[in-house]
């Protein structure tokens, strides 16, 4: 089975049988009453918060830096972009790892909700949004509205680049709690 096939198929079990897989489909997420989403196929995984270490250097959009399998990986504040509160970090938190323009990102969010299908008629153009360049349009579902986040543009062209130099500069010095993808306790901790 090729990478094609095999996301399409990946597709239909989260997406289940009544929708179909050739319809967009998105991870929904809440930011206290506002609700948010996120191309699938941009998506990699869904994990609970963890503590993240502190990343000198880096444009205020970014909380800090985590350890994903091996790969230093920064936390961007998605209510802080929308010019939301932010909560403090907290355990019931998500983040949503996803495939950034340049490089990976993990996105802090309030609670990952569902994978939805979205017919295209049911998006409205981002221009609805006035002042938020970072969105790829409105969503309309039966439960309200979703807007509909554009990774390649939720981050301007100089965040990305002191977010590079930041990694550059702490990459040998960061170390970040890992992402506990089990529920267990890490070895070192009772």
């Amino acid at each position: 089975m090729d990478d094609a096939t095999a996301d399409v198929e990946r597709r239909r079990r989260l997406l289940g049988p009544s929708v179909s897989a050739d319809d967009p489909a998105l991870l929904t997420f809440a930011l206290g009453p506002h609700r948010f989403g996120l191309p699938l196929d941009r998506v990699v995984e869904v994990t609970r918060a963890v503590a993240v270490a502190e990343l000198p250097g880096a444009p205020p959009i970014v909380d800090g830096a985590v350890n994903y399998r091996g790969r230093i990986v920064p936390v961007l504040d998605v209510a802080t972009r929308f010019g939301l509160d932010s909560p403090p970090l907290a355990p019931d938190q998500h983040f949503v790892f996803a495939q950034g323009r340049f490089h990976l990102v993990a996105l802090r969010v309030e609670r990952a909700e569902a994978v939805v299908g979205v017919e295209p008629s049911a998006v409205q153009p981002p221009d609805i949004v006035l002042g938020s360049p970072h969105v790829l349009g409105v969503a309309r579902l039966s439960d309200g509205l979703i807007v509909i986040q554009d990774l390649d543009r939720f981050l301007s062209v100089d965040e990305e680049q002191e977010i590079v130099r930041a990694l550059e500069e702490t990459i040998d010095t960061v170390a970040p709690a890992p992402v506990d993808l089990d529920g267990a306790a890490p070895k070192d901790q009772p």
